[in-house]
């Protein structure tokens, strides 16, 4: 996981990740011009494409551990605030999980709740996971509160360019 403020997005250029600083400030200008735009916004067909998300928060224990196999997630918060759970190893053969849903590159850990740490993402913060990093997102910080966030979704094939 790699995680930050908007403000200071040049960061991934550390990580030589220039290519997903591009992609955030693309989405963020995508919602500047849209901001009551709820759904799935293409960026490059096929391979990315950005969630735009109004929901809200739940409890930890409401929540489940998610992975995805083919796409690296961004998270950025717009409005309001989440906790993340996340783990600092990726999935593993012993993992117990249901059966991994290839359409929507979507599977979940069943009763997991051991070994793991969260980070908490105020409005302008965004937070990064790659394929097989298991997180957990939407958990409240104190109570569940609405919140308003972007979930970037970029192909690691389009990484790999």
């Amino acid at each position: 996981m790699i995680c930050g403020s908007l403000k200071d997005i040049t960061i991934l250029k550390n990580y030589n990740l220039l290519s997903l600083e591009n992609l955030i400030s693309t989405a963020m200008s995508f919602y500047k011009e849209n901001p009551d735009f709820v759904g799935r916004h293409t960026l490059k067909e096929g391979l990315v494409f950005a969630n735009f998300d109004q929901g809200a928060t739940e409890n930890k224990e409401a929540r489940r551990f998610e992975y995805h196999k083919d796409f690296l997630d961004v998270h950025i918060i717009l409005k309001g605030a989440e906790k993340i759970g996340f783990r600092t190893s990726f999935l593993k053969d012993e993992d117990l999980v249901v059966p991994f849903d290839d359409a929507k590159d979507l599977g979940f850990l069943q009763d997991y709740h051991n070994d793991c740490d969260y980070v908490t993402l105020n409005e302008n913060d965004f937070a990064i996971f790659a394929p097989l990093e298991i997180h957990k997102p939407l958990c409240a910080v104190d109570t569940p509160k609405p919140i308003s966030k972007i979930v970037l979704k970029v192909h690691k094939d389009y990484l790999m360019k």
